[in-house]
């Protein structure tokens, strides 16, 4: 706990580490979701340094990823299969997803 008061619900505020650095939070998150950045004046060296987003190419050979990526393209293309075998084209997709949704 801080000396920081959450000037929305007037709880105590705390100190977190998040991808884009230091930052205060509300302490009765999720109820109240109030944040704002830790002032560089406040930020110690024992503080968690800022961490780094995962750069889009470590991202997009991510193995989980590529699994994913490779059961969307099979589910696709088993749609479109189960489509042309059922007749559905653009115009009456629209109302069959409806008709399923709904």
């Amino acid at each position: 706990m801080t000396e920081h008061i959450c000037p929305l619900c007037k709880k105590p505020m705390l100190k977190r580490s998040g991808s884009r650095g230091m930052f205060y939070g509300c302490s009765s998150y999720p109820l109240c979701k109030h944040t704002y950045d830790v002032p560089p004046d406040e930020i110690k060296d024992t503080d968690p340094p800022r961490t780094s987003t995962p750069s889009p190419a470590k991202a997009k050979n991510d193995p989980v990823l590529v699994e994913i990526r490779t059961c969307l393209n099979m589910i696709q293309r088993k749609l479109t299969v189960i489509e042309a075998k059922l007749g559905i084209t653009k115009e009456k997709e629209t109302r069959v997803h409806e008709d399923v949704l709904y």
